[in-house]
């Protein structure tokens, strides 16, 4: 025998939670998204902007240039005035092109064993 409270047999309310929870909305897990990033396409389109902004500084006689120092493993693009090659900006800045060439070297010599 199946217990009563108050008034509704204990069976009936497992029934009905049990058809409530089968007919509630169910929500489908999310799918992760694919994120395809390729560095040398990204290094091409900066190079393709570092030219255009070039050719636009050449027709108004500004005095300064873009360019793309790729010796590491990121590229610089530094701000230049042409007349006397001073680097006005660069971006990332000096200290943190440092600290990364410090944490490659840091790297190498921790996976090479030598220290």
């Amino acid at each position: 025998m199946v217990p009563n409270v108050s008034g509704i047999s204990l069976a009936s309310q497992v029934k009905e939670s049990a058809t409530a929870s089968a007919s509630a909305p169910r929500v489908a897990p999310l799918k992760r998204p694919e994120i395809k990033y390729d560095v040398q396409i990204e290094r091409e389109q900066l190079k393709a902007v570092v030219s255009n902004l070039n050719d636009q500084l050449q027709k108004g006689s500004t005095g300064l240039g873009f360019s793309i120092n790729d010796t590491v493993s990121v590229p610089i693009v530094t701000v230049q005035n042409k007349t006397t090659g001073e680097v006005v900006r660069q971006f990332p800045n000096q200290t943190s092109v440092n600290m990364a060439q410090s944490i490659d070297q840091l790297k190498g010599r921790l996976f090479s064993g030598k220290a």
